[in-house]
């Protein structure tokens, strides 16, 4: 049995208070919302170890390659619980055409900064864009 988590939520003590109640309920394993800021998921895992201890429980991580800036914008500002930062909007403005292959780029990046401390990660592949999760299964490979 898993549960869902929000590694950057905008109430962190809150969400470490909801974990907590969902992994003494039983949960075996945790399936994070797309990360698109690792360093402040990496913060919300230590403020829930300084809290509660180290966790235990298998993390596996939402990864959403994004295809363009209108498609991080709707994720940004539409759906609860996605933040997609500044700096990742501008990188895919800058690129035009080529966000797709943008979006591919920072999906690896995040894979690379974030593999070392969670068991693994799940692939949300974005609205019939299949191609670009398939290019990061085979450069993860």
């Amino acid at each position: 049995m898993g549960c869902a988590l929000n590694l950057c939520p905008s109430d962190s003590e809150r969400e470490i208070k909801i974990l907590h109640r969902k992994l003494l309920a039983g949960a075996d394993f945790i399936l994070t919302q797309p990360v698109y800021e690792p360093g402040i998921a990496k913060r919300f895992l230590k403020r829930y170890a300084g809290k509660f201890g180290p966790l235990e429980t298998p993390i596996l991580v939402g990864v959403l390659p994004l295809y363009g800036p209108r498609h991080a914008s709707f994720l940004h500002n539409e759906v609860p619980g996605i933040s997609v930062p500044d700096t990742i909007h501008r990188r895919l403005m800058d690129t035009g055409e080529h966000s797709p292959q943008e979006g591919v780029s920072v999906a690896l990046k995040l894979i690379d900064q974030m593999k070392s401390w969670v068991s693994g990660i799940y692939l949300i592949p974005a609205f019939s864009r299949y191609d670009l999760a398939a290019e990061i299964v085979e450069a993860c490979r």
